[in-house]
């Protein structure tokens, strides 16, 4: 491996020599193109005699060379006759023309003096009148035409109108006499995004250090040897420069940027931060951290070892589906991730097969068979981004090992497209791609391009993408903290360690935008290592919740070497005790998550706003209630984990649904919206409520779930609807994990009819049931290949705990009442629904309410009155959800749809004003 030396501090001393050797007072520098070329530096630095023609360089014409500009001498110039004379760097202006200033040095300059401008095209040239700065400061200075006509007379006008002008910034040397450089644009110049537009240095003694600071908080440094275009500041000149590269030059010189940050992708060149840290250096860095992050993901060396065994001639593998054509998980990619598995092995130093031969040549065996089979997949994000990815990581983990005639045949049949034209999390997938072409390439511009491409998915927003309550949505309004969230701060955080310490790093904001997402959105779907099937979206196949889980937890730890500031809030979402705890309520997505010490649950919903669920490449095949309500408790995390291919996709936990439905597919990607508007969450930090009026087809349902510190209670009316089957709520459809329990004792398998104001347990959690319910425990039998066509055909069979309430055909005005006490043993049911001071105090079409230790938790859909049984009268002029304490409400708005509702306690009004926009449905808090 290449061993580069990277050096982390370069001193730039910026001492204007030039210019105090010749006694000059005022350095006058502006910006810009102007109308002459030169193609060598020192000729340009050193050489200025002839009839003005090298006065200036002009960085529109294809022919320059390089693009460094010169607009100010020190003593006469004449332009006519050429007389030479020393200039002091600097850089024209942004007009397009040729210009040449001239004073005569020392008091002299202060006050007027004259020079000769010609306009490149214009008829006729005119003599411009320059208001010279005071010697001491800098001061506004104004350009103007004293003679000329038509355009001429218009070019040069008030800097603060023109969008061909430029400002001067006062400058004053500090008391340690350095000045820091940070110049700005006026609103209509093309250097705006730039930040620095023209500088006036006064009277600044020498030696001294500039330090450039542009609009977009990166310093920049360029390399003036290679430049063919406009850039911004790179050197000043000249005394103790220590930079390892510029000594070809002798003594550097001033250059510039062009207009935007986007536009060095098509210039070669390299460039340096104030800092000192040289952009090869940066690469340099780049490898050297990507080779640290994924050589530490090696396998045993055993398991290298039966890969390398396994290996046919040819650089094949027997268990591998060459010839598959599924589009989900494509098995043939399987190849390629052995590969590079193989390829973290050998770049691993503790590993027995660091820099092994032998496996050098079956990893490029491996990578030149599927170069020439070239294989291709319908699905493009297999070709566009999965096969892209797998080959540019194994390429970099070989580093100088990598032939460079298989790199270029891989460059164009594999990742020939630079192309970033998506959104979201497939967004991020391009520019992660992009930007390790360009590491290969050492392409500094394209690496510039996609890493600002890649950080600028960081931000908040309504469309798809990271939400405003910090959930994340893919694919239209739909949340997808598992599938897309999870595998965009993937990429986030693999190039966030890669790129750390480097030119190419996030900005403090938005690392700020990563660090709220990971911790007030993806970390509260972790619970014991897993995630919640809530959360992983279409992606139901077995293991998936533990490794979603397993991938979110290493995220968590390498955001710590990222984010070290905010370490111990990483380290309170990994702790095994579940640290985390309180209610969140994700009013983007229809999402209430609540978690406790020692239990967790959620409940996921739908509305006309949110997409519940998708299908795509033969995934989630069963899944179209995933989002109808499903209410999830979890204790150990395992409550559910790989039962999905067991279950009856009629009775998912939580909803009430008809069983007489025959097809229970999605309808694609972005489809599946809910069929009501009424959809809301709500909290006071420590318990919640989440309610939804459900409808499907022609059922419907009122449906609210109350949060307390040791209980759920859960509540339904205005259940009907003609239906095809027998309408259930379901109460459980978990794994059977040890007894079932009632009052009258150990059940055994089968199937039971429970009483109203019964109660069962059953692994820890206990359910009191308040009217009559079906229990069914026993061995089940299923398929995944239903769930998931690219399964293998094959049954599995497994123990399913099941409760469900039965409502019978086309139900009318029906209802349920439940409470689930979860971490409770069979032997304390009786007294916990004893001591249990819950009391349901309506459960009707218009609302449904609940009063316990956390005050009053009301679904009013509609308007009105709830009297308490303190004798509070509470009233609601509009459709709310309302949780009531001694000395405050919480309101919100479900519908979304309101700016205002007011409600009434005890006579005294109080008027809300509901959240709006992207924040409408998110809950207002009222003081009494």
């Amino acid at each position: 491996m290449t061993v580069r030396t990277i050096l982390k501090s370069i001193a730039v001393v910026a001492a204007l020599n030039s210019a105090a050797a010749m006694g000059v007072s005022t350095v006058y520098i502006d910006f810009g193109p102007s109308g002459d070329t030169y193609s060598d530096v020192s000729e340009k630095y050193n050489n200025f005699s002839g009839a003005g023609t090298k006065s200036l360089v002009d960085t529109n014409n294809a022919s320059s060379a390089i693009s460094l500009q010169y607009a100010l001498y020190g003593g006469t110039y004449n332009y006519a006759s050429g007389t030479d004379r020393d200039p002091i760097p600097g850089i024209s202006s942004d007009l397009t023309t040729d210009r040449i200033y001239a004073g005569t040095g020392g008091a002299a300059d202060v006050g007027e003096f004259g020079c000769t401008l010609t306009f490149s095209g214009l008829d006729p040239a005119g003599t411009c009148n320059i208001t010279a700065w005071p010697s001491q400061t800098g001061v506004s200075s104004t350009w103007k035409v004293a003679a000329g006509s038509g355009d001429a007379a218009e070019y040069i006008q008030d800097a603060t109108t023109r969008n061909n002008a430029f400002e001067w910034n006062n400058i004053t040397p500090d008391a340690s006499g350095n000045v820091v450089i940070t110049g700005r644009a006026t609103s209509n110049s093309k250097w705006k995004s730039v930040g620095l537009s023209g500088v006036a240095i006064t009277a600044i003694p020498a030696p001294v250090t500039v330090d450039l600071s542009f609009e977009n908080g990166t310093n920049v440094m360029v390399n003036a040897k290679s430049l063919n275009q406009s850039f911004q500041y790179s050197l000043q000149c000249c005394t103790n420069l220590v930079l390892g590269s510029w000594e070809s030059f002798g003594q550097p010189v001033v250059g510039v940027r062009s207009n935007s940050w986007s536009d060095l992708r098509n210039v070669p060149f390299s460039f340096y931060r104030l800092n000192g840290q040289d952009q090869k250096i940066d690469m340099a860095l780049i490898r050297s951290q990507f080779i640290e992050f994924y050589s530490a993901l090696a396998p045993a060396d055993s398991v290298t070892q039966a890969n390398l065994d396994s290996m046919l001639a040819g650089g094949t593998w027997a268990d591998v589906d060459y010839e598959s054509e599924a589009t989900a998980s494509w098995p043939t990619t399987l190849h390629l991730s052995r590969l590079l598995s193989m390829a973290e092995s050998y770049a691993n130093h503790d590993s027995s097969f660091y820099e092994d031969p032998v496996l050098l040549g079956a990893i490029l065996d491996g990578l030149q068979h599927w170069l020439d089979e070239d294989y291709y997949n319908s699905n493009w994000f297999n070709w566009k981004i999965a096969v892209p990815l797998l080959f540019e990581r194994t390429f970099i983990l070989l580093d100088d090992d990598l032939p460079s005639a298989m790199y270029t045949e891989a460059r164009w049949k594999i990742f020939n497209s630079t192309a970033m034209d998506m959104t979201g999390a497939n967004q991020v997938s391009l520019a992660t791609k992009v930007f390790m072409r360009g590491l290969l390439d050492e392409d500094a511009s394209l690496m510039i391009r996609a890493s600002e491409i890649l950080w600028s998915e960081l931000y908040v927003t309504t469309d798809e993408g990271i939400q405003p309550d910090w959930s994340f949505h893919q694919h239209g309004p739909q949340q997808q903290f598992g599938n897309y969230g999870l595998g965009m701060t993937a990429m986030m955080i693999e190039q966030g360690l890669t790129m750390r310490d480097t030119l190419y790093a996030p900005a403090a904001d938005r690392l700020a935008i990563l660090r709220n997402f990971m911790l007030e959105g993806e970390s509260w779907v972790l619970w014991n290592g897993r995630m919640d099937i809530s959360a992983v979206g279409r992606m139901i196949y077995p293991g998936s919740q533990l490794g979603k889980g397993s991938k979110l937890k290493s995220q968590l730890l390498d955001m710590i070497k990222i984010d070290s500031a905010a370490t111990a809030l990483y380290e309170q979402a990994l702790a095994p005790t579940n640290a985390i705890v309180g209610h969140k309520s994700f009013w983007r997505s229809d999402m209430a998550v609540h978690r406790r010490p020692d239990w967790y649950s959620s409940v996921k919903m739908c509305s006309t706003r949110v997409v519940g669920t998708e299908t795509a490449n033969e995934q989630n095949l069963l899944g179209i209630h995933l989002a109808d309500g499903v209410h999830y408790v979890y204790q150990d995390g395992a409550e559910y984990e790989d039962a999905m291919g067991l279950w009856d996709w009629h009775r998912l936990s939580g909803t009430t649904c008809d069983q007489g439905n025959h097809s229970l597919k999605p309808t694609g990607y972005d489809k599946d919206y809910g069929e009501s508007a009424f959809v809301g969450v709500l909290n006071d930090g420590t318990n919640g409520m989440a309610t939804m009026i459900y409808k499907r087809n022609s059922l419907s349902a009122r449906k609210s779930w109350f949060f307390g510190e040791d209980s759920v209670v859960c509540l339904g009316a205005g259940i009907g609807g003609t239906t095809l089957g027998s309408v259930y709520t379901s109460v459980q459809q978990s794994w059977l994990n040890g007894p079932v329990v009632t009052a009258s004792g150990i059940l055994t398998n089968g199937t039971y009819v429970l009483a109203a104001d019964s109660w069962v347990q059953h692994n820890g959690i206990g359910y009191h049931m308040l009217q009559p319910s079906t229990l069914h425990f026993d061995t089940v039998t299923g398929n995944w290949l239903d769930i998931n066509s690219t399964f293998d055909d094959g049954p599995v069979t497994g123990s399913v705990f099941s409760i469900w309430i039965d409502h019978g055909t086309s139900p009318v005005d029906g209802t349920y009442a439940y409470t689930l006490y979860p971490r409770t043993d069979a032997a304390d049911m009786e007294s916990k629904i004893q001591a249990d001071n819950t009391t349901v105090l309506t459960n009707s079409v218009s609302l449904q309410a609940i009063e316990s230790n956390a005050g009053v938790q009301a679904a009013f859909y509609s308007a009105g009155i709830l009297t308490t049984p303190d004798g509070m009268l509470v009233e609601v002029d509009q459709p709310c959800l309302l949780m009531l304490k001694e000395d405050r409400f919480i309101a919100c708005e479900p519908t979304q749809q309101l700016a205002s509702l007011t409600v009434t306690v005890d006579g005294i009004s109080y008027p809300v004003s509901l959240s709006a926009g992207g924040f409408a449905g998110r809950q207002v808090e009222v003081e009494f």
